[in-house]
């Protein structure tokens, strides 16, 4: 597959935009890219078009802003590229699928389509197989900004009383390019963990199914009814960080609640009055990033699996290197 010229027109015409409203410098995007600053130029300027090569990066690095389709498709020679790469990584480290699927952020049925030959990486997903290859946090900062946009673009969405917005589980899985049905299963797998669950979390603070799930239903074509979950921001961090097993979905959700109270006891403005917990049953910052090495440490030492435990240590490594 080759891209006409007016799809790259298109991209640059995107990357532009993109340039306009990010706060990334020309040297930046184009070190993300992959090409020199002056090149990007030549592009803003039409003086050429990009590579084919370059085209390739650039579908990943638009998709990865979500400034694209996250199904957008990249040549079919920088996809085989990609797989031969991938395939010696699970040689070189003796990695499983389900392990090196974990690992890169992806569906393992993905990775066993890829290596059948079956489908190729899209270029979302070619962002997250370049980051695992080059050692990096396949969620790196995309989250941030994406469930916002996600709300913006989706006509299937729900806000609460209190303000908190819930995005349609059939959005979501076309986000995380998933079928529907299965991420309703994973749902369901995730709520009956956190009803069996008895125990709270530190600081009294009390996963609620509500906070991350609600129950819905929609009507498809035809007249027929099904059920679909309406997903909160925490809902949709806890499945972007695709843990599997109970203590991967415990540990997550533990975390998820502990900082997101943090954060809005800090956010609080002076003299409002607070819900429970109040500011100062909340550790320092100082505690509060101990609190968490020692959260992961243990998450580490608990972990069933080398990938569950190669992901928690470089979780772990990263927000040290960060202090």
């Amino acid at each position: 597959m080759t891209s006409s010229k007016d799809i790259k027109r298109a991209l640059i015409k995107q990357l532009s935009r993109y340039r306009e409203t990010s706060k990334e410098s020309m040297q930046e995007i184009a070190n993300e890219i992959g090409v020199a600053t002056p090149t990007i130029y030549k592009w803003f300027d039409k003086t050429y078009l990009p590579t084919e090569e370059a085209t390739d990066r650039l579908k990943i690095f638009l998709a990865s802003r979500n400034m694209t389709t996250p199904t957008a498709r990249i040549s079919d020679q920088t996809a085989i590229d990609l797989i031969k790469q991938l395939r010696q990584a699970k040689d070189e480290h003796g990695y499983t699928i389900p392990e090196m699927a974990e690992i890169i952020g992806i569906h393992e049925h993905n990775l066993s389509s890829w290596f059948q030959g079956f489908s190729k990486p899209t270029a979302l997903n070619a962002y997250h197989v370049m980051n695992f290859l080059n050692g990096r946090e396949t969620q790196t900062n995309l989250f941030e900004n994406l469930f916002t946009e996600q709300v913006a673009k989706s006509d299937m969405s729900m806000t609460l009383d209190d303000g908190t917005v819930y995005l349609s589980s059939r959005s979501v899985a076309e986000w995380v390019e998933k079928r529907h049905d299965n991420l309703v299963r994973d749902i369901e797998n995730y709520i009956s963990v956190f009803e069996e669950s008895s125990s709270n979390l530190r600081n009294s603070l009390t996963m609620r199914v509500e906070d991350y799930f609600r129950t819905g239903e929609y009507i498809a074509t035809g007249g027929q009814t099904y059920k679909l979950y309406w997903v909160s921001r925490k809902g949709c961090e806890l499945i972007a960080n695709k843990m599997t097993g109970q203590k991967g979905i415990k540990f997550t959700a533990h975390y998820i609640e502990y900082f997101h109270a943090m954060e809005q006891a800090i956010n609080e403005p002076a003299g409002v009055e607070q819900p429970e917990p109040s500011i100062e049953s909340l550790p320092t910052l100082e505690q509060a990033e101990n609190n968490y090495i020692d959260t992961l440490a243990k998450a580490i030492q608990e972990s069933s699996t080398r990938a569950e435990k190669m992901e928690l240590i470089g979780r772990l490594n990263k927000f040290v290197s960060g202090l």
